[in-house]
């Protein structure tokens, strides 16, 4: 009885460690997507800008 105790809590700490794991792989995952979003934002921002400026040089705005 000792012994599937003793595995049980060796399965319950494998469990919880890889469970760690995972979700510090996701947590990583979804900051770098983050990070990505606000880079594209800031592109797509400063190419609008541009658009709008070389528009505005030509006279079509």
């Amino acid at each position: 009885m000792e012994a599937i105790k003793e595995e049980l809590a060796q399965a319950e700490k494998a469990a919880r460690e890889s469970y760690s794991s995972i979700y510090s792989k996701m947590e990583e995952e979804l900051k770098r997507n983050l990070e990505i979003n606000k880079i594209s934002e800031q592109v797509i921002r400063q190419i609008t800008m541009r658009l709008k400026i070389e528009k505005e040089r030509r006279g079509l705005l």
